[in-house]
């Protein structure tokens, strides 16, 4: 017999599940209803889910208790964990919807994101596109950015044909969101080190090269910065010359004024298999920013590939 009723066990997930919920994500609020009319499999239970800013219901399904109380264990624990895991799955599903919400293609949540082009030549095939440098220019629409999360999808060559769009008006949407979506975040390198090393660390910060991080305020795909040629003319006025730039990985990229140094133009394939994770790296080479051309150059030597 089981030490719980079917009713009773209903109102234990009217009580924990929106407390689960509420425990896992922070911005929807969940509501629990019996609902009046009972069906073959037993009384049904509606899960209504609300963003936070509305009270609107943004998602809404409905769970069949019956079995769930059938085969639970009588032990509270297990009540409870069965029910936990339930508020998990919806999640999940939930998400899966807010990825979902991407299809509707708001032409102000796109952006540009650069890939290395020769490791990703069969995706690329399947993605608008277009080449600049040795990397590729591609294109994602974005989902939700801020302090605590970063979630975006990429658009496909399904989406010009179910929106009617071109690779160029894509490129034309991208650059002219991108200062609003993901501002761009210039940093001093030293000031970086500054902040993440120990004093004990320190003892030759004077002898590193004034060098600056390229990125956009979420330091995520921040390297599809270097489209904007206006980032590099500033920092090559302020460093009074022309500039190098070091891919550092798809987040963000390294500059310094350019320099005679064939060391540091052998350096980016090192640094990439050492220190910058496999999906993140985006290039072996070096670019070269000509403050009087305005324009940049591929100016090392190093293997194409970077895997």
């Amino acid at each position: 017999m089981k030490s719980i009723s079917y009713e009773e066990f209903q109102k234990l997930v009217k009580d924990l599940f929106p407390k689960y919920l509420s425990e896992i994500v922070k911005n929807f609020n969940c509501k629990v209803e019996s609902v009046p009319k009972s069906t073959k499999v037993g009384n049904v239970v509606q899960i209504s889910v609300c963003k936070s800013d509305n009270t609107t219901p943004y998602f809404t399904t409905y769970l069949f208790l019956k079995d769930m109380w059938n085969e639970m264990d009588n032990n509270e624990m297990d009540r409870n964990q069965s029910i936990r895991n339930m508020a998990e799955s919806f999640v999940r599903l939930v998400k899966r919807i807010e990825y979902a919400d991407a299809l509707c293609f708001d032409k102000n949540k796109v952006f540009l994101e650069v890939i290395n082009r020769k490791n990703n030549e069969e995706l690329l095939k399947t993605i608008p596109h277009r080449t600049f440098l040795d990397l590729a220019v591609t294109y994602r629409l974005l989902i939700k950015a801020d302090d605590e999360e970063f979630r975006s999808v990429r658009i496909t060559n399904e989406y010009l044909d179910t929106f009617s769009l071109t690779e160029d008006k894509l490129f034309q949407l991208a650059v002219h969101n991108m200062p609003k979506l993901l501002p761009v975040k210039v940093t001093n390198m030293r000031g970086f080190i500054l902040k993440i090393e120990s004093q004990e660390s320190l003892s030759d910060m004077d002898k590193l090269p004034e060098a600056y991080i390229v990125s956009n305020v979420y330091q995520n795909k921040g390297a599809g910065w270097l489209l904007y040629k206006n980032v590099f003319s500033e920092l090559a006025e302020k460093l009074d010359g022309d500039l190098h730039i070091y891919p550092s990985s798809i987040h963000e990229l390294i500059v310094k004024k350019a320099e005679d140094d064939d060391y540091m133009l052998t350096l980016t394939p090192k640094v990439n298999e050492t220190h910058v994770a496999e999906k993140q790296r985006l290039s072996n080479q070096v670019y070269y920013y000509s403050r009087e051309l305005g324009d940049f150059f591929v100016v090392s030597h190093n293997k194409e590939t970077i895997i």
